[in-house]
């Protein structure tokens, strides 16, 4: 088996399975980690940005610039969805096609 640019041979397959299920749980921690940094870093710079602003319209800024639609906008004017790795095929080639329609 490949993975991350490894070769590993597992010989057990329950033990494969308790591996490939600790790294989707890894995923899940990081992506949720990832979401907390993300927003704390635009909430911060909104708020030194615009200080005078009140909390309210800060924290819908925030919203405005932490949700999937403004990561699309941002990952298709820097190009980024070429680089995405997926498992589907079909899927990277459904991204592709409406970043191209978009």
């Amino acid at each position: 088996m490949k993975w991350i640019m490894m070769d590993i041979d597992f010989i057990d397959a329950p033990i494969l399975r308790q591996f490939l299920m600790n790294v989707e749980k890894l995923v899940i921690h990081l992506e949720f980690l990832g979401d907390i940094v993300l927003g704390y870093v635009v909430t911060t710079h909104l708020y030194f940005k615009y200080s005078r602003l009140n909390p309210r319209l800060i924290t819908n800024l925030r919203s405005t610039f932490v949700n999937n639609e403004c990561y699309a906008q941002i990952v298709d004017k820097a190009g980024l969805h070429k680089h995405i790795v997926l498992a589907s095929p079909d899927l990277q080639r459904q991204i592709c096609c409406t970043v191209e329609d978009f």
